[in-house]
């Protein structure tokens, strides 16, 4: 079984890991040696842990704001500059405007 660091903080001593188990340990150098490096085989990873969490997060909630974890993502992201909220919502009336049409 080994450990899989999906996440390690630089500014704090933050780390998020997950354990595999031992066929998916196999699964995990298969896929290292497909994308040719283990930082590509992590990426992808954890692009799909996101997309899973959004996902989650999308037909689980019910509420009309954003979920919890969603608004300190948002709040983050704004505070390095990284999204313009007023923007994405603009954006997103647009797109949700568009969809009635």
């Amino acid at each position: 079984m080994g450990e899989l660091v999906l996440y390690d903080s630089d500014s704090t001593d933050e780390w998020i890991t997950a354990d595999l188990d031992a066929g998916y340990d196999v699964m995990f150098d298969k896929l290292k040696e497909q994308f040719e490096s283990e930082e590509e085989a992590k990426a992808q990873i954890c692009r799909v842990i996101e997309l899973s969490v959004l996902q989650t997060i999308q037909q689980t909630s019910d509420q009309p704001t954003l979920h919890p974890a969603i608004a300190d993502l948002i709040a983050s992201l704004q505070e390095t500059e990284e999204i313009d909220l007023d923007s994405l919502t603009q954006t997103s009336v647009h797109q949700v405007y568009q969809g009635l049409e």
